[in-house]
């Protein structure tokens, strides 16, 4: 379930997600939230241009939690006029 919002310049995304206790080992899967301004370039949680976790993950039971990420940056910051987010998700 994924859902995409717009909050005071800045975009939302709210994922479920396995929880660590059952997102382990080999098969780990890896929820890899980015940012782009023009949907070539894409910049990770560890950049500035990224986006951040809000709060702390909420327990949904069975092995599931909902995890809240928002830009760093307002859309319109540094004189830009759009922002997206994204979730990557991959196996190792």
């Amino acid at each position: 379930d994924l859902h995409l919002s717009l909050r005071r310049q800045r975009q939302m995304c709210i994922r479920d997600r396995y929880s660590d206790d059952y997102n382990s080992g080999d098969d780990k899967i890896l929820y890899i939230v980015e940012t782009s301004r023009d949907l070539r370039t894409w910049y990770p949680s560890t950049s500035a241009e990224g986006a951040e976790q809000v709060g702390t993950a909420v327990d949904l039971g069975g092995g599931m939690e909902r995890v809240v990420w928002r830009s760093k940056k307002t859309r319109t910051a540094d004189g830009n006029s759009r922002q997206y987010i994204r979730v990557r998700v991959k196996t190792r």
